[in-house]
């Protein structure tokens, strides 16, 4: 999968650039995964090459929304004080050892946030963002 992702950069909006400087071990948080498919079904073109790319589809999202798949503890803010403490290659260390499944979830998850990332870019305003993903201010804010 890296060949391919190294393959192509799209340009066409700054959502692929805000993907990958999205951290995707680091205070993630899980969508509204509702509000996610809503926001999905309606990507431009270049988004959809975009989720592509990372092998991120509908059928996972429509799968979640019913499942509701929880982050491990020490990617969210409900990391412990150790997790919060540990250094950053310790983390590195800990994601090396996540299953396949949390790896696809922590895929939706950080490209959920570089969504929301792009409307901040896009300078949407705020309600209207809390309004779309289903989430309050601080969580968009600490996206920012």
């Amino acid at each position: 999968m890296e060949a391919r992702q190294s393959e192509c950069l799209v340009l066409e909006s700054d959502l692929h650039l805000l993907y990958l400087v999205t951290p995707h071990f680091k205070n993630l948080r899980e969508p509204n995964w509702e509000a996610y498919l809503r926001i999905f079904k309606r990507l431009t073109k270049s988004d959809q090459k975009i989720a592509s790319i990372y092998k991120l589809d509908r059928s996972y999202i429509e799968w979640a929304r019913e499942i509701r798949p929880q982050l491990p503890d020490f990617i969210t803010d409900k990391q412990s004080q150790d997790d919060v403490d540990k250094p950053s290659s310790e983390l590195y260390c800990m994601a090396e050892r996540l299953s396949n499944d949390q790896r696809v979830l922590i895929r939706h998850c950080k490209f959920y946030m570089a969504l929301i990332a792009n409307e901040i870019l896009k300078e949407t305003p705020m309600q209207e963002i809390c309004d779309s993903f289903k989430c309050n201010r601080g969580a968009v804010q600490t996206t920012q």
